[in-house]
């Protein structure tokens, strides 16, 4: 072994060091890297991908630690607004989840610049945002808030190369430092959303304790539904729409009831809502259909019918094959059946009911746009969808007695379905005055309480027969007559 000198030495030492720098180098660029990897994993474990502003876990925590830094002071406000896109479930059936994620960016982005620094503004999920304001004069400022996201809402958005339209409902909450429980204050926001779109889509409600009462009861409804189809509980009633140039019975609409075994029955805009939210309205709008054509079945092949169509029926596979089948097992014939849909099921599914709706009539099934001048659907759509029938609203009906612009809105909706070949019914006609209204005006039909309120099918069938039997005598009578005349002349 060769002797160590001091120069052999030295550069032993050299190396050493420079060993030792860049393993310490190494080091720290880990430890930084690891501390960025760290902080950006903090950061996107508070911050939602889509839209960049704070998640469900940031909003919470910040609230959190906004109590734990006032104390649970009386004094101490918190303001929440909860909201979410009407029927965004539509928007991604429609145009898939790209343009529901364009909208969604859309919707964050207008909200953002209306809120301000001075606010928390939060995407918790879904089509589900939050608003937490701050302060002594947290709840005037949140009343304010709500008031300007209603009508920024309804502002159209520029997504998936269409214009959509996307309101929000809107449930707040204002509470001090008595509640300073943060999944209490949001069950509390999600109560008063809640109540909301029960009252009215795109509209803002604040909690009170009263509501408690209405969630607890439509928790109550929503789990009886689940069980009313095969327990036997839905029934049709039908309610009789008539010619209005001789007031000859033509056609029944099919509507929907619910005989409750404590409650008796529950009013259809109670529970039609719960299951249209909570998806029931599928198997039961296929029952529907079913019952509808089997009821059909024992009238005269004079007498048609007509069902309701839920816009969510549109993303329903089952659809079609539900009606077409129905149909041909019973027997019934596709021109006897009318399908009603509203204008909102346009607007939200123009592009599924389109298609569903060319199916069905090329079948010869019969469609009608039912509630029409109640919606925002355009005249274009009268066009541009396959419709036979337009169902004037009763609205309309009601007011054209007491405003002469009802009348003349009458007038014109009878006019262009004229000029376009469709069919009219007039809804809501309740008086000899409404009757003598809707004739001058130029309708084909009409429906209300006037010609019989919505009764079980065995009623159906026994007035059936009665108009049947009138029928025949006032025949019998005629041909007598003209027996009478001939003989004396």
């Amino acid at each position: 072994m060769p002797p160590i000198t001091a120069s052999r030495l030295d550069t032993n030492l050299k190396i050493l060091f420079w060993l030792v720098a860049a393993l310490l180098t190494c080091g720290l660029a880990l430890l930084g890297l690891l501390a960025e990897t760290r902080r950006k994993a903090r950061k996107s474990a508070l911050t939602d991908e889509l839209t960049g502003l704070p998640n469900r876990r940031a909003f919470s925590g910040h609230i959190e630690q906004y109590f734990r830094d006032s104390g649970s002071k009386a004094e101490t406000k918190v303001a929440m607004l909860l909201f979410d896109i009407d029927n965004f479930k539509l928007v991604n059936d429609e145009h898939g989840h790209e343009g529901g994620d364009q909208l969604l960016r859309a919707f964050s982005e207008r909200i953002l610049e209306a809120v301000g620094p001075e606010c928390l503004f939060a995407r918790l999920g879904g089509d589900e945002f939050a608003i937490a304001m701050f302060g002594e004069e947290a709840e005037e400022r949140s009343r304010e808030m709500a008031s300007r996201l209603s009508v920024l809402s309804k502002k159209p958005y520029e997504c998936a190369g269409r214009t959509l339209v996307a309101t929000s409902s809107i449930g707040g909450v204002a509470c001090g430092g008595n509640l300073a429980d943060v999944p209490a204050i949001m069950r509390r926001a999600d109560i008063a959303l809640y109540n909301a779109k029960e009252n009215k889509r795109s509209a803002a409600c604040f909690y009170d304790e009263s509501m408690e009462l209405v969630v607890t009861k439509r928790a109550a409804l929503m789990r009886d539904l689940r069980h009313a189809v095969e327990k036997g509980e839905l029934v049709l009633h039908f309610q009789p729409i008539v010619d209005l140039a001789d007031s000859k019975l033509v056609s029944f609409e099919a509507l929907l009831r619910w005989r409750h075994p404590s409650r008796g029955f529950v009013s259809p805009g109670e529970f039609i809502p719960i299951a249209e939210e909570s998806g029931l309205i599928l198997p039961i709008g296929l029952w529907v259909i079913e019952e509808a054509c089997s009821v059909a079945a024992t009238w005269p092949e004079h007498i048609r019918f007509a069902i309701n169509l839920s816009p969510r029926q549109f993303s329903d596979e089952r659809l079609i094959p539900t009606v077409l089948g129905a149909l041909e097992k019973n027997g019934v014939g596709p021109a006897r059946l009318t399908v009603e849909l509203t204008e909102t099921a346009i607007i939200e599914h123009d592009g599924k009911a389109l298609a569903a709706l060319r199916k069905l009539r090329s079948e010869g099934v019969k469609i009608a746009l039912d509630d029409f001048g109640t919606g925002f659907a355009s005249l274009s759509y009268l066009t541009k969808f396959p419709f036979d029938v337009v169902k004037i609203d009763q609205s309309f009906v009601r007011e054209a007695s007491r405003n002469n612009n009802a009348d003349v809105v009458i007038s014109s909706i009878c006019d262009l379905a004229a000029r376009l070949g469709l069919d009219t019914v007039a809804e809501g006609i309740e008086s000899l005055d409404h009757l003598e209204l809707v004739r001058k005006a130029g309708c084909n039909r009409g429906q209300g309480y006037l010609f019989g309120r919505p009764e079980p099918a065995i009623d159906c069938s026994t007035r059936i027969a009665v108009e049947t039997l009138r029928g025949v005598n006032a025949g019998a009578i005629k041909q007598i007559d003209s027996g009478k005349v001939a003989s004396t002349g």
